[in-house]
Protein backbone atom coordinates (compact mmCIF):
# COMPACT_ATOMS: atom_id res chain seq x y z
CA UNK A 1 0.00 0.00 0.00
CA UNK A 2 1.50 3.30 -1.09
CA UNK A 3 -0.65 5.49 1.15
CA UNK A 4 -3.27 5.28 3.87
CA UNK A 5 -6.50 7.08 4.64
CA UNK A 6 -4.62 9.19 7.20
CA UNK A 7 -2.06 10.13 4.53
CA UNK A 8 -4.87 11.33 2.28
CA UNK A 9 -6.37 13.42 5.09
CA UNK A 10 -2.99 14.94 6.00
CA UNK A 11 -1.76 15.54 2.47
CA UNK A 12 -4.64 15.54 0.06
CA UNK A 13 -8.19 16.06 1.24
CA UNK A 14 -9.35 17.56 4.53
CA UNK A 15 -11.43 15.13 6.60
CA UNK A 16 -14.66 17.15 6.20
CA UNK A 17 -14.29 17.00 2.42
CA UNK A 18 -13.43 13.31 2.56
CA UNK A 19 -16.65 12.68 4.49
CA UNK A 20 -18.60 14.49 1.78
CA UNK A 21 -16.89 12.41 -0.94
CA UNK A 22 -17.30 8.99 0.67
CA UNK A 23 -20.29 9.05 3.04
CA UNK A 24 -22.89 7.32 0.89
CA UNK A 25 -25.02 6.43 3.92
CA UNK A 26 -25.09 9.96 5.43
CA UNK A 27 -23.53 8.83 8.71
CA UNK A 28 -21.27 11.86 9.01
CA UNK A 29 -18.06 9.80 8.90
CA UNK A 30 -15.49 8.83 6.30
CA UNK A 31 -16.42 5.54 4.64
CA UNK A 32 -13.13 3.68 4.97
CA UNK A 33 -14.26 1.02 2.51
CA UNK A 34 -14.70 3.62 -0.25
CA UNK A 35 -11.30 5.12 0.54
CA UNK A 36 -9.76 1.64 0.62
CA UNK A 37 -11.09 0.85 -2.85
CA UNK A 38 -9.65 4.09 -4.21
CA UNK A 39 -6.29 3.31 -2.62
CA UNK A 40 -6.32 -0.23 -4.01
CA UNK A 41 -7.07 0.93 -7.56
CA UNK A 42 -4.33 3.54 -7.47
CA UNK A 43 -1.89 1.00 -6.01
CA UNK A 44 -2.58 -1.19 -9.06
CA UNK A 45 -1.94 1.76 -11.35
CA UNK A 46 1.35 2.58 -9.64
CA UNK A 47 2.40 -1.08 -9.71
CA UNK A 48 1.72 -1.10 -13.45
CA UNK A 49 4.26 1.66 -13.93
CA UNK A 50 6.84 0.13 -11.59
CA UNK A 51 6.58 -3.57 -12.43
CA UNK A 52 9.07 -3.52 -15.30
CA UNK A 53 11.71 -1.66 -13.30
CA UNK A 54 11.37 -2.76 -9.66
CA UNK A 55 10.59 -5.94 -7.76
CA UNK A 56 7.21 -5.58 -6.10
CA UNK A 57 5.97 -5.13 -3.43
CA UNK A 58 8.24 -2.32 -2.32
CA UNK A 59 9.14 -2.33 1.34
CA UNK A 60 9.58 0.30 2.58
CA UNK A 61 7.59 2.56 0.28
CA UNK A 62 9.70 5.49 -0.92
CA UNK A 63 8.33 8.89 0.11
CA UNK A 64 7.98 9.99 -3.52
CA UNK A 65 5.55 7.12 -4.17
CA UNK A 66 3.58 8.01 -1.06
CA UNK A 67 3.06 11.53 -2.42
CA UNK A 68 2.14 10.19 -5.86
CA UNK A 69 -0.41 7.82 -4.32
CA UNK A 70 -1.97 10.60 -2.24
CA UNK A 71 -2.36 12.79 -5.33
CA UNK A 72 -3.88 10.00 -7.44
CA UNK A 73 -6.23 8.83 -4.68
CA UNK A 74 -7.39 12.36 -3.98
CA UNK A 75 -8.38 12.87 -7.59
CA UNK A 76 -10.01 9.43 -7.75
CA UNK A 77 -12.13 10.22 -4.70
CA UNK A 78 -13.34 13.50 -6.21
CA UNK A 79 -14.30 11.61 -9.36
CA UNK A 80 -16.78 9.63 -7.26
CA UNK A 81 -18.85 12.81 -6.99
CA UNK A 82 -18.96 14.24 -10.52
CA UNK A 83 -21.40 16.94 -9.40
CA UNK A 84 -18.63 18.42 -7.20
CA UNK A 85 -15.89 20.41 -8.85
CA UNK A 86 -12.45 18.91 -8.32
CA UNK A 87 -10.10 21.62 -7.04
CA UNK A 88 -7.41 22.67 -9.52
CA UNK A 89 -4.75 21.82 -6.94
CA UNK A 90 -5.97 18.20 -6.85
CA UNK A 91 -6.03 17.92 -10.65
CA UNK A 92 -2.59 19.47 -11.09
CA UNK A 93 -1.09 17.27 -8.36
CA UNK A 94 -2.53 14.15 -10.04
CA UNK A 95 -1.21 15.25 -13.44
CA UNK A 96 2.24 15.78 -11.94
CA UNK A 97 2.01 12.38 -10.23
CA UNK A 98 1.29 10.67 -13.55
CA UNK A 99 4.18 12.52 -15.15
CA UNK A 100 6.50 11.37 -12.36
CA UNK A 101 5.32 7.77 -12.73
CA UNK A 102 6.19 7.92 -16.41
CA UNK A 103 9.62 9.29 -15.53
CA UNK A 104 10.15 6.52 -12.97
CA UNK A 105 9.13 3.93 -15.53
CA UNK A 106 11.50 5.33 -18.15
CA UNK A 107 14.37 5.60 -15.67
CA UNK A 108 14.57 9.41 -15.74
CA UNK A 109 13.69 9.33 -12.03
CA UNK A 110 15.23 6.50 -10.05
CA UNK A 111 13.96 5.34 -6.71
CA UNK A 112 16.52 4.55 -4.04
CA UNK A 113 15.82 0.82 -4.22
CA UNK A 114 17.23 -2.07 -6.23
CA UNK A 115 15.97 -2.38 -9.77
CA UNK A 116 14.93 -5.61 -11.45
CA UNK A 117 17.95 -7.28 -13.04
CA UNK A 118 18.12 -6.74 -16.78
CA UNK A 119 17.52 -9.83 -18.87
CA UNK A 120 20.66 -11.06 -20.58
CA UNK A 121 20.87 -10.38 -24.29
CA UNK A 122 23.12 -13.41 -24.81
CA UNK A 123 21.62 -16.15 -26.94
CA UNK A 124 21.13 -19.67 -25.72
CA UNK A 125 20.47 -23.02 -27.32
CA UNK A 126 18.09 -25.71 -26.19
CA UNK A 127 18.77 -29.34 -26.98
CA UNK A 128 16.30 -32.19 -26.87
CA UNK A 129 16.51 -35.93 -27.44
CA UNK A 130 15.90 -37.30 -30.92
CA UNK A 131 12.27 -37.83 -31.86
CA UNK A 132 10.82 -41.27 -31.40
CA UNK A 133 8.46 -40.83 -34.33
CA UNK A 134 9.60 -38.66 -37.21
CA UNK A 135 7.36 -36.89 -39.70
CA UNK A 136 7.65 -39.88 -42.08
CA UNK A 137 5.81 -42.06 -39.54
CA UNK A 138 3.33 -39.40 -38.43
CA UNK A 139 2.34 -38.52 -42.02
CA UNK A 140 1.02 -42.07 -42.55
CA UNK A 141 -1.78 -41.51 -40.04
Amino acid sequence: MYCTQDDIIKGGIPEDDLIQLTDNDNLGVVDSEVVGKAISLQDELIDGYLRSRYTLPLNPVPGLLNGIAIALCSQALYRLRPHLETPDSINSAAAEARKQLGQIQSGAIRLDIAEVAEASSESFQVTAPDRTFGSDVLDRY
